[in-house]
């Protein structure tokens, strides 16, 4: 089979960051709550090397909010 393009005949090995944070807070005695985020980036040009071949990019940020109801403590 041959590549659409001509520079997707070598794949590339691409450099991919991510971030991971979060927040818990907790009101005693029943409810707990937490907010988590995600960054994963796989940037353009690579930060260390060269840039060879074909490869895709892009960036992802995800949010994860939850809630926690507590019973019997």
């Amino acid at each position: 089979m041959r590549p659409v393009l001509d520079n997707e005949a070598i794949m590339a090995i691409r450099d991919q960051y991510s971030v991971w944070t979060g927040l818990s807070y907790t009101t005693p005695p029943l409810v707990s709550t937490s907010l988590g985020g995600c960054f994963d980036c796989v940037p353009v040009l690579d930060l260390l090397g060269s840039y060879e071949g074909f490869s895709f990019s892009g960036n992802v940020l995800s949010l994860d909010p939850d809630v926690s109801f507590m019973k019997n403590m």
